[in-house]
C-alpha cells in the first residue's frame, strides 16, 4: 500500500473529533479528542489504556468525554502525544 496515497492528516481528525464532541456538549473538547486519537493510535481498548498511562477506566473515561481540561490531562497522554510527529499540539491545543 502507498503510504503516500493513504496517509492520514491527524491533525484535522482531532479537529473534526473535537468540533463533534463540542457540539455533543463537551466543555473540553480539544483534550477530548487528542485523548481519543493518542488510544487510536496506540490501538488498544480503554482499559489498558487507562493501565498503560496509570489511571482508572473512570478518569480516562472523563478525559475521553470533555471533563478533563487540557491543563489537567494525564501528563503521559502528552509525552505520548508529543512523541507523535504527525501531531501538532500548538495547533489543536483550543481547536
Amino acid at each position: 500500500m502507498d503510504d503516500e496515497r493513504w496517509s492520514s492528516d491527524l491533525n484535522l481528525l482531532c479537529e473534526r473529533l473535537a468540533e463533534r464532541l463540542a457540539a455533543d456538549g463537551a466543555v473540553h473538547a480539544d483534550a477530548a479528542a487528542l485523548c481519543i486519537a493518542v488510544r487510536g493510535l496506540r490501538t488498544t481498548s480503554a482499559r489498558d489504556f487507562a493501565e498503560e498511562i496509570h489511571v482508572t477506566p473512570a478518569e480516562l473515561a472523563r478525559v475521553e468525554t470533555g471533563e478533563v481540561p487540557w491543563a489537567e490531562l494525564p501528563p503521559e497522554i502528552l509525552e505520548l502525544a508529543e512523541a507523535e510527529p504527525r501531531l501538532d499540539l500548538t495547533r489543536l491545543r483550543g481547536s
